[in-house]
């Protein structure tokens, strides 16, 4: 009986510190992994926006098009960047026990 209290304690143990420290470490990584995606994304964007504007100023008569290639492909690029952010937080949020 004494073998079983100790195992079963073990068992407890196990999935109480090690199974919640592993969940605790990959969402802390996704959401490290994340903020870091908006860090270099946000300031990235800007700066596409920056040469879509050049682009569409100096590239004669399909610089409008370019340039709106280029814009769109920023603003889906930031959309998905800022998603993916806010669904690493809300899986970290609904992941604590």
């Amino acid at each position: 009986m004494r073998m079983l209290f100790n195992m079963f304690q073990f068992i407890t143990y196990y999935s109480q510190n090690v199974t919640l420290g592993a969940i605790s470490q990959t969402t802390g990584t996704i959401e490290n992994i994340t903020s870091g995606l908006v860090t270099l994304g946000v300031p990235l964007g800007a700066l596409m926006l920056v040469i879509a504007g050049i682009v569409w100023m100096v590239g004669g008569q399909n610089g409008p098009r370019l340039a709106k290639g280029f814009i769109l492909g920023v603003a889906v690029g930031l959309i998905l960047i800022f998603a993916a952010d806010a669904l690493a937080s809300w899986v970290a949020s609904q992941a604590s026990f």
